[in-house]
C-alpha cells in the first residue's frame, strides 16, 4: 500500500495532472520482446495505454478483464500496450504469463511521464486522431472499460 501512494504521489508532482482533449505527447516504448512503440507509429490507430505495477492489488485484480478486452478490440484495430511502473523486467515477464497477457508489455517511466498518468493503475484511451478522450483510475469495472473502448472507436 505505501508503494502505491508513493508512487501517486510521485506522478502527481512529475506529471502536472491530467489533459483531457488533447493530443497525445510524442512517446516511444519497446515491450519486452524488443518491439518498439511510438505515437508516430500508432497514428490512426485507436490506443490504450495501461500503467499499472506488478505488485499493485487492483492491477492484478484488473489484469483478466484487459486481456479479455484485448482479445475482443483487437481485431477492430484497438491497440493495447502493458506500461509497467516500478517493475523489474522479470517481474513483468512473471504477471503477464500469469494473467496470461497476450498484448505488449514492458517498462513505463518515460511513458508514464509524457502522458501525465496521476495513479497506478490508469487506462489511458486515445482516439484514431491521437485524442486523449476517457482515463480510467484506480479500479474500473467491465462496463467502463468497454464504455471508454467504444468511444475511441467513434
Amino acid at each position: 500500500m505505501k508503494h502505491c501512494l508513493f508512487v501517486l504521489l510521485f506522478l502527481l508532482v512529475c506529471t502536472g495532472g491530467t489533459a483531457f482533449g488533447r493530443f497525445t505527447p510524442d512517446f516511444s516504448f519497446t515491450d519486452l520482446d524488443g518491439k518498439i512503440y511510438s505515437s508516430t507509429s500508432l497514428q490512426n490507430k485507436p490506443l490504450v495505454l495501461y500503467v499499472g505495477s506488478t505488485f499493485c492489488r487492483n492491477c492484478k485484480v484488473g489484469a483478466p478483464e484487459l486481456q479479455k478486452a484485448f482479445m475482443e478490440y483487437k481485431d477492430k484495430g484497438v491497440v493495447f500496450l502493458g506500461l509497467f511502473y516500478m517493475s523489474k523486467r522479470k517481474d513483468i515477464e512473471e504477471f503477464a504469463e500469469k494473467y496470461h497477457l497476450s498484448f505488449p508489455v514492458g517498462k513505463a517511466k518515460s511513458v508514464a511521464k509524457a502522458i501525465r498518468v496521476e495513479t497506478i493503475p490508469e487506462a489511458v484511451f486515445i482516439s484514431r486522431k491521437g485524442e486523449v478522450v476517457k482515463r480510467l483510475k484506480g479500479k474500473f469495472t467491465r462496463q467502463e472499460l468497454l464504455a471508454a473502448l467504444e468511444q475511441i472507436l467513434q
